[in-house]
């Protein structure tokens, strides 16, 4: 949308400039050849991406095809070598970054994604070296929905308790089958809270406590 609106800004500018150059005794013509010359030289890039789906498990791998093409005539440009690809987290934190090389006009490549991603929509950004220049609103961008492998399987419940006289907190979990609803079997699991403290049970049961620093 953004990229329709400057072109038909640019081709009203370019209509006033005409006339005003007209006025002046400037050959519109030559002036037309001109910008037309420029526009081949540097046209301004606009990529697709396509991926192989729109919903990915923990530890699958994005496939992706890119084309690079001219805005104004949506035809196939090879100005830029590489298309650079990213994946970001829900917090906007970068996730994956991959350079993928131009090879027949098809730029083509892949993101393996880590096991232990939490279920989210994640953002698909791709763009090239010259479209850095237009800012990033004229990136790629496509929402991607990541789901977890263990919240297919399990609910995970969680219960907190305050304890107004020590200020601690009580954290409990429950992993509950989704299928039967009876405790997951789980044969290990664990915790890592923010301090670096891992929290270790066998049981579809846990809880950690949390207190106020002395």
């Amino acid at each position: 949308m953004k990229q329709a609106l400057m072109k038909k800004r640019n081709d009203i500018l370019l209509g006033y400039l005409l006339v005003l150059l007209s006025a002046t005794g400037v050959h519109a013509e030559s002036l037309l050849k001109r910008f037309e010359t420029q526009r081949l030289e540097y046209p301004q890039e606009k990529i697709y991406v396509h991926t192989d789906r729109n919903y990915y498990m923990g530890g699958d791998t994005i496939w992706l095809r890119a084309h690079v093409v001219d805005v104004a005539s949506h035809r196939p440009v090879s100005m830029s070598k590489y298309v650079y690809v990213e994946l970001k987290a829900p917090s906007d934190s970068l996730l994956s970054h991959v350079k993928i090389k131009e090879q027949d006009g098809v730029y083509s490549g892949y993101i393996p994604l880590p096991q232990d991603l939490i279920e989210a929509d994640y953002t698909l950004t791709a763009y090239t070296y010259f479209m850095q220049n237009a800012g990033s609103d004229y990136f790629f961008k496509e929402n991607l929905t990541i789901g977890s492998p263990l919240s297919t399987k399990y609910k995970i419940t969680t219960d907190y308790r305050y304890d107004a006289e020590s200020g601690d907190l009580h954290i409990d979990f429950s992993y509950l089958d989704k299928q039967t609803g009876e405790p997951a079997p789980l044969k290990n699991t664990h915790i890592v809270t923010f301090d670096g403290k891992t929290t270790y049970s066998q049981s579809p049961s846990m809880g950690i406590t949390l207190s106020p620093a002395q």
